[in-house]
């Protein structure tokens, strides 16, 4: 077992939003196997699994990173089921708690890119 711990800050100008945006808030999350450290996928423009080694029931939980390293192509992500639920621009990442049977896929929508991803198993 070992310790995670993700932060997210979200600063913004008052001219910007209406009002100023200040928010910080972080977890410690204790994780442990399956896990993968870093590490990058060709990504094709047909959709493809990325979850081969995720948790396998529905109440364990993997934390997810993702982060489309291409500097023009969007990564749209989906479940295992085909639901697609976010696209990623040039550059842009996300966290995310997953549920362990639903499964996730990947594909480039113009060209074939690199998914960054780590995932990480709640204990």
């Amino acid at each position: 077992m070992a310790n995670l711990t993700p932060r997210l800050t979200l600063t913004g100008t008052a001219a910007s939003f209406g009002s100023a945006v200040n928010l910080s808030v972080d977890d410690t999350l204790v994780v442990g196997a399956p896990f993968s450290g870093v590490s990058r996928i060709s990504i094709s423009t047909s959709i493809q699994d990325i979850s081969t080694d995720l948790k396998t029931t529905q109440a364990e939980i993997s934390f997810v990173y993702l982060k489309n390293t291409d500097s023009s192509n969007v990564i749209t992500v989906a479940t295992g089921g085909d639901v697609l639920f976010a696209d990623l621009n040039p550059g842009e990442f996300m966290f995310f708690p997953l549920k362990g049977t639903v499964g996730l896929k990947a594909k480039a929508n113009s060209a074939p890119c690199i998914l960054e991803y780590a995932y990480f198993s709640r204990t």
